[in-house]
């Protein structure tokens, strides 16, 4: 708020200048007409610059939407049709005119005031110059010219134009940089917010994927498992595939752990899931439930493919097992279910079905061992 207090402050400022350039140029035409009695190409040169400020005024005064720097360019168009102005007229009395040594003192001040507004961005040594200028010109306007009508107007008018530049000069370059200013900060601040955004996209998408999948295989998780195999067996009638699921139990996992270390056991974990992975389709859902188990869905297989995509995997496994060159042997032991074989009303009595399963099949491997 102190901001925008600030440049509403710079523009006051412009619209005082413009005012008072305004009633300057005003007068001056009068003096163009009844005591100078310039031609009246002049005059109308003149009203044109009483126009440009009473434009800026109306516009400075209800914005129209335009922004505080295209305001201060409008304004400093102002001061440049007056700093035109002032130079052409100057000039030609200089070659026309009587009183040479008069015209000649204002068009150098004329010039000095252009030069310093463009000169740079330091306000205080603008201004400074420019009361320094105007001093020493009263002076000399005293001394060489003398107190009469004609001098008075043209002291009069470099008072105003003397002040009106300085106005303009502060309110440009302060409007100028507190937009500067602004924006940076705005900009910063959207930088902030687009970080922040970001971070909390990531922070979200990290609290999703730990929700969702187990850390230490990147499959998916009980929960989330557990609910696409509830969502399969709910699914209404029309939208309704036949889908199978696997129970895997990995063999021997607690004598691996106890011979060789848990590290070397969560290896037997993580090798299972690799080529668990690498041996299914890219519409199969695979899923770690917890230690040793893990849940394989099908979606849209009969019984026997489904046959033939387990079996597939399990020459995968050992495949893998004999490549890796591990300490331990990778075995599993699994239990398939197909959804048209009964209708399950849950995916807990689906999921039991496969377990006991699997445990049928893995003690008839324990006693064709024996």
């Amino acid at each position: 708020m102190e901001r925008f207090g600030q440049i509403e402050r710079m523009n006051m400022e412009s619209r005082v200048g413009a005012l008072m350039g305004a009633l300057a140029f005003s007068v001056f035409t009068y003096a163009d007409i009844y005591i100078y009695e310039y031609p009246p190409i002049i005059t109308s040169m003149r009203i044109i610059v009483v126009m440009a400020f009473v434009a800026y005024l109306v516009v400075s005064s209800n914005k129209f939407g335009m922004s505080n720097e295209v305001l201060s360019h409008l304004y400093s168009i102002c001061i440049f049709l007056a700093l035109v102005f002032t130079d052409i007229l100057y000039a030609v009395l200089i070659l026309v005119g009587s009183n040479h040594l008069d015209r000649a003192i204002q068009v150098g001040m004329v010039i000095v005031i252009g030069t310093t507004l463009m000169a740079g961005n330091s306000r205080r040594w603008i201004d400074k110059l420019l009361i320094t200028n105007f001093c020493l010109f009263t002076v000399m306007l005293i001394l060489l010219v003398g107190v009469n009508v004609k001098s008075f107007f043209s002291f009069f008018n470099f008072f105003f134009f003397n002040i009106m530049t300085i106005v303009f000069n502060r309110s440009y370059i302060a409007a100028r940089k507190s937009e500067v200013e602004y924006q940076c900060v705005l900009k910063s601040q959207l930088n902030d917010l687009e970080t922040r955004l970001v971070e909390n996209i990531r922070l979200q998408d990290h609290l999703v994927k730990m929700a969702t999948f187990d850390d230490m295989t990147g499959l998916m998780n009980r929960r989330s498992g557990l609910e696409v195999l509830h969502s399969l067996i709910s699914a209404p009638l029309e939208n309704y595939t036949q889908f199978a699921i696997c129970f895997f139990d990995l063999d021997d996992l607690k004598g691996v752990n106890d011979k060789y270390g848990h590290n070397v056991g969560d290896h037997y974990i993580k090798d299972f899931a690799a080529g668990l992975n690498q041996a299914v389709r890219s519409t199969d859902i695979t899923i770690r439930l917890g230690g040793d188990e893990f849940l394989l869905i099908l979606k849209g297989v009969d019984q026997n493919l489904a046959n033939q995509i387990v079996t597939g995997i399990i020459r995968k496994v050992k495949v893998m097992s004999e490549d890796l060159d591990r300490k331990y042997t990778m075995a599993v032991s699994y239990g398939i279910v197909h959804s048209g074989e009964e209708n399950y009303d849950s995916s807990e009595a689906m999921l039991e079905e496969a377990d006991r399963r699997m445990y049928m099949y893995k003690s008839r491997k324990k006693d064709e061992a024996v």
